[in-house]
């Protein structure tokens, strides 16, 4: 894996009301957007809520996925708010519910039903 990764948030403005929606994209060499995680701010209930984390074909199974769900989590980490998945495919059954629950237990991040 090269060390030219970059992790880039952008905001996808407001989605519900008081509900802001944000894309963390995992960009590599070229700036090439590699594995993404898109969340929203619930600011009312004060809660985080994780719907869509993709990776590109071509680069699955490269631990990408876990890499910037970390980024996340990390960020997570300093709200305190608490964070519920939205829903997840059958692949996000296989490959990415665990990695959210040890992320959650590793960072403190308290982990709710949507």
């Amino acid at each position: 894996m090269n060390s030219a990764i970059t992790y880039k948030v952008t905001s996808n403005g407001l989605v519900d009301e008081n509900v802001y929606e944000y894309d963390l994209t995992m960009y590599g060499v070229d700036h090439i957007p590699m594995s993404w995680v898109t969340y929203r701010k619930d600011i009312n209930r004060k809660l985080i809520i994780i719907g869509m984390v993709g990776t590109k074909p071509e680069v699955r199974n490269k631990g990408l996925s876990k890499r910037v769900l970390e980024v996340l989590f990390q960020g997570l980490q300093q709200t305190k708010w608490p964070v519920c998945v939205e829903s997840y495919t059958a692949a996000g059954e296989i490959y990415i519910r665990h990695v959210i629950e040890q992320l959650a237990a590793k960072y403190g991040v308290r982990m709710i039903s949507c």
